[in-house]
């Protein structure tokens, strides 16, 4: 399917250009950024199409042009058409289930590398064990983000804000053990739900499985619209949840090779300049 595209908005920067370029019925494709002689991609759709047509139609437009990186955050997340009590759509991390399952994120296969990543050996851990590291992992962040020193630098740098602001804060400096143990204790509770829930919606899977063999173990064959919410719900918090042991770069990066051939030349005995070949001499 050839697309046909329409740029709806072209900006200078002070550092290059910004491009909004959708189709002529005026779905969203691409934002882009022109800066330092690579593309950042600010958003990426499927424009009545899929993303690997357009990402390739932009890599062939890169190279045309000599840029040599393509840039983009791997934020894409499955939206699964469900709502949870309060009415919040339920979304998936797709990028973290991608990793955790086949070992890499669906930009990945593309090309596009993140500078680190420690999934695989968060795939291996006991999913119970991935369950109560993450649980660890976020008390001790609230104890380093709320401890009274942040508080009171960040107190400092906010001065200029709204009252209620600087006013919550200092209760949070005053009751400042109180405050702590209720963020813990939330931490806790949310610990033991993600539990019981594994235990309710899949009663015949074991926690002790590695996370990789749990995720597998179940996911639906496919994923459908408004297909069984409660355990997209515990698919997509499990993975949040446990999202925190993550050091996954979400940052990624590919340099093009290839690229326009440049015509070389050789000056001829009268000053002009003649075509050289491309080949090599041997």
């Amino acid at each position: 399917m050839i697309l046909k595209y329409l740029i709806l908005k072209e900006k200078k920067k002070t550092d290059g250009y910004e491009y909004i370029i959708s189709t002529k019925d005026g779905q969203l494709c691409l934002h882009l950024t022109f800066k330092n002689n690579a593309i950042y991609v600010n958003f990426l759709g499927k424009c009545g199409s899929n993303g690997t047509i357009l990402l390739k139609l932009l890599e062939e437009y890169a190279k045309s042009a000599d840029i040599r990186d393509i840039e983009l955050q791997d934020a894409s997340e499955l939206n699964t058409n469900c709502v949870d009590e309060s009415g919040k759509e339920i979304s998936i991390n797709l990028a973290l289930l991608k990793l955790l399952t086949i070992g890499k994120s669906w930009y990945n296969s593309l090309g596009y590398v993140s500078s680190e990543s420690n999934a695989e050996e968060i795939a291996e851990m006991s999913c119970i064990n991935a369950i109560l590291s993450s649980k660890e992992e976020k008390i001790l962040k609230i104890i380093d983000m709320y401890s009274i020193e942040k508080l009171e630098n960040k107190k400092a740098r906010y001065a200029r804000y709204p009252s209620s602001l600087i006013a919550k804060m200092q209760y949070q400096i005053d009751n400042n053990e109180i405050f702590i143990a209720s963020k813990i204790d939330d931490v806790e509770r949310e610990t033991k739900n993600i539990i019981i829930s594994a235990q309710e919606l899949f009663p015949h899977v074991e926690l002790s499985l590695n996370v990789r063999e749990y995720l597998l173990a179940i996911l639906p064959e496919k994923f459908v619209s408004h297909g069984n919410c409660q355990e997209y719900k515990f698919i997509g918090e499990l993975l949040k949840f446990i999202n925190t042991l993550s050091d996954y770069d979400v940052f990624l990066k590919k340099t093009l090779t290839g690229g326009r051939k440049r015509t070389r030349y050789k000056r001829k005995n009268n000053g002009s300049r003649k075509a050289k070949s491309g080949k090599l001499r041997k």
